[in-house]
């Protein structure tokens, strides 16, 4: 596998959402590739969130209020602007 193709697959490589067979091959390729492997140091930097950072929950209402503070605003489905009528 390119190395190209191993860079984009490294955040799912961290979290370990691949297919076992893929999670070797790029485990495989990062023992041999000092390149890919300085790359996923620099990404699980980034990607790894610190234990003490604390979690926000967002109110329950804020679905609910959210539209109401942009009333001037049409949205489609998923609160995005629309243009014309559906």
């Amino acid at each position: 596998m390119s190395c190209k193709k191993i860079k984009k697959q490294l955040l799912l490589f961290l979290d370990n959402e691949l297919p076992e067979a893929l999670h070797q091959e790029i485990q495989h390729h990062l023992a041999g590739c000092s390149s890919c492997s300085d790359h996923l140091k620099k990404v699980a930097s980034i990607w790894e969130c610190p234990a003490d950072v604390e979690t926000i929950e967002p109110s329950p209402w804020l679905w609910t209020e959210l539209p109401r503070s942009y009333p001037h605003r049409k949205t489609g489905r998923i609160g995005l602007p629309v243009s014309g009528n559906r």
